[in-house]
Formats: C-alpha cells, sequence, structure tokens
C-alpha cells in the first residue's frame, strides 16, 4: 500500500544535532510532527522503518528525519492511502499552522519544510483536519494489517 504519512516524535532531550548536511538544529523539548511520502518501493512500510530506527533496531542516516529518529521517541502517525502526490500540499497547509525547521526534509521539493513544532499531543487533531483539507483520508489505525 502506498500513501502519504505524518509521525509524531518528541526528542528525548534538549540538544543540538547535526542532521546530515542541513545544519546543526536545536531540538528544545517540543513535539515534532513529519510529513513524509510512502508512495515509493515498500509503500507505507516506511513507517516501520522509522520506527525501526527510533528504537535502534536500524542504525542508518540516509534522511534527514533518521538524524531526528535516533534522538528521540516515536508517539504516533497518521497516514493516509493514496497515489496522489499531496505529501508537500500537506505540509503546506500544515505550515500555517505550525512553526517548521526551515529546510528539514525537502531537499528534493520545493517546500520550506517538512518538519513542524506542536506545543502538545492535543494539537494531532489539526494534523487530521488538515489530512482531509487536502482531500486524503487520514488513518489512524495499526498499519501492520495492510501487509
Amino acid at each position: 500500500m502506498k500513501g502519504i504519512y505524518t509521525i509524531l516524535l518528541k526528542p528525548t532531550d534538549n540538544s543540538t544535532i547535526q542532521v546530515g548536511k542541513l545544519s546543526e538544529i536545536r531540538f528544545d523539548g517540543f513535539l515534532y510532527v513529519y510529513v513524509g511520502s510512502a508512495r515509493g518501493s515498500g509503500g507505507l512500510k516506511r513507517i516501520l522503518r522509522h520506527v525501526e530506527v527510533s528504537e535502534g533496531v536500524r542504525d542508518t542516516q540516509k534522511w534527514h528525519i533518521d538524524y531526528l529518529l535516533k534522538r528521540s521517541d516515536f508517539l504516533d502517525y497518521i497516514y493516509a492511502i493514496t497515489n496522489k502526490d499531496k505529501e508537500c500540499e500537506l505540509a503546506g497547509e500544515l505550515s500555517r499552522f505550525f512553526d517548521g525547521i526551515s529546510g528539514f526534509g525537502c531537499t528534493d521539493c520545493k517546500c520550506g519544510t517538512h518538519l513542524f513544532e506542536l506545543n502538545n499531543i492535543y494539537e494531532i487533531d489539526k494534523i487530521c483536519e488538515t489530512f482531509k483539507k487536502v482531500g486524503l483520508d487520514p488513518r489512524t489505525e495499526d498499519i501492520s494489517n495492510l501487509f
């Protein structure tokens, strides 16, 4: 199954992390939501890969998000099954509600960012609403049933 997703992360400490070639970024304890595409090979299994990086099962630093995952608790995810290219549209809409980390996760597009700071876990409702606004059906159930 292919789609678009967001993952919710909480850094395990207030620290500055060198994020690949992007820059050093200070993650100061906020919650973060990352927008990603699972339309390539493996589809929505990409979310499971993120969980494995966060838990230390996989030791990789291929994408910007990998650097943050290694120093964060993976809290939750929302996804939508789609073949449509809606990742950037979703990120653009989320930027209307949340502050972003400039340049994060968007080296292959023209977006300002794909990583946003949240003030609290209750803002996840805004994320679901934003999925709907861009024409996606947000889902939160266990994706392992899809494979």
